[in-house]
């Protein structure tokens, strides 16, 4: 059997003002989801452990962090990732125990949230910058300039594969 993802977004283009409709389809046998499923399982869990090493080198004591991120159609999965996560971690299934930790992931919507919308803006880059060259040269020193920028307040990223 084959699977067909789909995502839809929609934008205002920056040129003309006019709505752009764009959707995406991933087609995946089962055996394909299943290791997309494990990557982002092992996405989670990298990404989990290192925002746990962070807190613990701040010696926060026994302060909590409170994980949010952009509200998103995955929202539901997203938790019980983060739940069985943090399961496995109090089993000593992961590499440290996620003590820092909130219950759960809380979503919000990022067009109300400057701090959810520099995350977003940030992850573009830093995907852009790894995933394309630029080839005129104000355009290369620019992407140079805005990935220092970025590495200046990123603690931790991590791209996959």
């Amino acid at each position: 059997m084959l699977l067909a993802y789909v995502d839809e977004s929609s934008r205002t283009s920056v040129t003309n003002g006019e709505k752009i409709y764009a959707m995406g389809a991933l087609v995946v046998n089962e055996s394909q989801t299943r290791a997309i499923e494990n990557g982002f399982d092992n996405i989670c869990s990298i990404a989990l452990e290192e925002i746990e090493k962070i807190l613990t080198r701040a010696h926060l004591g026994r302060d909590l962090a409170l994980v949010l991120a952009d509200e998103h159609h995955t929202a539901p999965d997203s938790r019980t990732r983060f739940k069985s996560l943090r399961q496995h971690a109090a089993s000593g299934q992961t590499s440290i125990p996620l003590n820092h930790l909130m219950d759960t992931i809380y979503f919000g919507p990022s067009n109300h949230s400057r701090i959810l919308q520099a995350v977003d803006v940030a992850t573009f880059f830093k995907l852009k910058y790894n995933h394309s060259t630029e080839s005129h040269p104000a355009a290369k020193k620019s992407m140079i300039k805005i990935k220092q920028n970025i590495n200046k307040v990123c603690c931790f990223d991590y791209i996959w594969p």
